[in-house]
């Protein structure tokens, strides 16, 4: 059996742990911080190498919050946010190289056919009703994790 003593001093590591956790998540005291809302996952046709997620993030914060453009995911090797735009008459994606601002008590609306995250390089096709981890990423160190259903098409 181990020593009791040792055993008080994990559990009260353990938990403080837990707690510095919980308030990352949370944001700054006071803030509100961000919530993600609404978070799906584009089913894919199999043999796809890339997918696409939405959701949106309101800043509950008195700050301007920063989302890094790029993030993790259990499902694929990156994560990368994207920018659907006319240029021209034509229709394109690209990879935007800076984060995206989002002002207190503002909303971003990550949703097709405008700001999308693109899962690159897909370890298996998403199927409907499989659970997708994000891990965006704040530019102020914190992470943002969101568990994302898999759907067809967008929820109603």
């Amino acid at each position: 059996m181990k020593n009791p003593r040792s055993l008080l001093f994990g559990l009260i590591a353990v938990g403080g742990l837990l707690a510095v956790s919980f308030t990352l998540m949370q944001g700054p005291p006071g803030g509100g911080g961000v919530e993600a809302r609404d978070a799906w996952v584009r089913a894919t046709a199999p043999g796809a190498s890339v997918g696409a997620a939405y959701l949106k993030l309101e800043n509950r914060s008195g700050q301007t919050v920063q989302l890094l453009p790029s993030a993790a995911s259990s499902v694929s090797a990156r994560v990368e946010l994207h920018e659907t735009r006319s240029d021209g008459g034509m229709m394109g994606m690209r990879h935007l190289d800076h984060a995206l601002p989002i002002a207190p008590g503002q909303t971003a609306d990550i949703k097709p056919g405008g700001l999308h995250l693109m899962l690159v390089g897909l370890q298996a096709p998403l199927k409907v009703g499989d659970q997708v981890q994000l891990a965006l990423a704040l530019a102020d160190g914190r992470t943002l994790s969101v568990n994302a259903p898999v759907l067809d098409a967008a929820p109603q």
